[in-house]
């Protein structure tokens, strides 16, 4: 019985880390390739801010990454075509270059937590056999 618990909560702690580590890598990637954009052209604003991207990304992106860490496959990858349908939906007319920034960024993060998700699933079946 303990043993269980232990595998469990093992379970529940690194899909936590892990849905940490898409959030970072997320935020990295979305930041670096923004900055090298930044580096390479001129901006000319019209004086529209672009808050939607700090609002997706805390509020949309990144509570369905930790979502998504604790859901079978098949939920995990109709939660990805949502995010991305719905953010392609809103805002790809508009702002077509930091839409597509975002896709990359989430789906890389997505894919990251995806394969340590799959890895610890995997370990957590070979201890339970072993049981």
């Amino acid at each position: 019985m303990e043993s269980g618990m232990k595998t469990n909560f093992l379970s529940f702690a690194y899909k936590c880390l892990a849905s940490m580590l898409s959030a970072l890598v997320l935020i990295l990637i979305h930041d670096y390739v923004h900055m090298l954009y930044l580096g390479n052209f001129t901006i000319q604003s019209h004086g529209i801010t672009l808050g939607f991207v700090r609002f997706y990304m805390l509020y949309v992106m990144i509570p369905f990454l930790f979502i998504m860490a604790f859901c079978r496959n098949e939920i995990f990858f109709i939660l990805y075509i949502f995010i991305m349908l719905l953010m392609m939906l809103l805002w790809l007319s508009s702002h077509p270059l930091r839409v597509c920034l975002m896709a990359f960024s989430y789906s890389v993060a997505t894919y990251v937590l995806y394969f340590i998700k799959s890895h610890i699933e995997k370990i957590r079946r070979k201890t339970k056999r072993k049981t």
